[in-house]
Formats: C-alpha cells, sequence, structure tokens
C-alpha cells in the first residue's frame, strides 16, 4: 500500500496524520497507481505505474487519470466506557454548492458499524448544486449501541471537497 503524511493536517490537529492513497482499476488494488514524484516547473509531476505517463499533482482535478477519486474517512471509535449510547444524528459541515456543473449533485455516503467488522448500507446526503451553500448534511434517529461505533464517510464525485467538521449529538 501506499501511506502518505500529511504535513498540512498534522500541523493543524497537532498530532501526526497519516492517510492511505490506492488508485481503482489497477491489478493491483492496494496501491497507489503514482510510482514517482518530482518537482519541475512549478508542479508535481508523477510517473504511472500503470501506463508509464508523466501526470500532474492537480489539487482542483477530481479524477486519477480519469478515475474518480474515492475520499474515505472514518471517525476514532466513538464510546461512552462501554455504556450504551443513543445518536441522535451525525452531521458533516461542509464547504457545500461546489456542484458538479450538469444539474447533478455531490453526494456524500455516510455507514456505521458497531463491531468493527460489518457496516450498514450507506445512506447518502447531497452536497448541494453549484452554489447552492448552507445544506446540511445530517443524518438524524441512528439508533443505540451496547459499546461503541465506528462512523466511516465516503465521497467521489468530481468537486473541490472541504469538510470542515463532524458533529455528532448523542445520549448516554
Amino acid at each position: 500500500g501506499t501511506v502518505v503524511y500529511d504535513a498540512k493536517a498534522s500541523e493543524l490537529s497537532g498530532q501526526k496524520v497519516w492517510h492511505q492513497r490506492e488508485s481503482h482499476g489497477l491489478q493491483d488494488k492496494s496501491r497507489w497507481r503514482v510510482n514517482s514524484i518530482v518537482t519541475a516547473y512549478d508542479s508535481l509531476l508523477v510517473g504511472d505505474s500503470d501506463s508509464g505517463i508523466v501526470g500532474k499533482i492537480d489539487n482542483d482535478v477530481g479524477n486519477d487519470y480519469d478515475n474518480p477519486i474515492v475520499r474515505d474517512f472514518s471517525l476514532k471509535t466513538l464510546e461512552n466506557n462501554s455504556e450504551p449510547m443513543f445518536f441522535n444524528s451525525i452531521e458533516v459541515v461542509i464547504d457545500s454548492g461546489q456542484g458538479l456543473g450538469n444539474g447533478n449533485t455531490p453526494k456524500i455516503h455516510m455507514r456505521y458499524s458497531d463491531d468493527a467488522r460489518v457496516y450498514t448500507p450507506p445512506r447518502s446526503r447531497s452536497a448541494g448544486q453549484q452554489g447552492q451553500y448552507n445544506i446540511k448534511c445530517k443524518w438524524d434517529q441512528l439508533g443505540t449501541t451496547e459499546r461503541y461505533r465506528i462512523f466511516n464517510f465516503q465521497m467521489s464525485d468530481d468537486v473541490h471537497w472541504t469538510i470542515l467538521k463532524v458533529l455528532v449529538n448523542v445520549d448516554g
């Protein structure tokens, strides 16, 4: 696999932040298709392990050699000293209104697990059409867990995703 140290996220959070990258559509599904990186011409140029072509890392591009970039993150395990908790809601606060420009809206998908093995089917929320700001990506009445819960989120639409914070409302 390919593991990347995120200097900016580490600086902002005050702790070391790492993330994993992998590319879809490759035989070796556990790695990122970038084989080499060099700084040249004020850009990060990359060599592609699959086709051998040279590409460019660009934060304004939401695909990886025409394949969607799947962004996936999980919250730390939420628990209450192994006591039951009722999840009233969870909200992902995003910089909404990016839109896709074709009338479709980007979506964020949420799922959770109470045993770290089996997850619920994903539930989707719209992140707003282009120019549609202050959209709430919120899921209500998420039930009770007896010990702990892990939330996972996924986005793959070709827009600039900015996650500002995640708000969890629990009783217990």
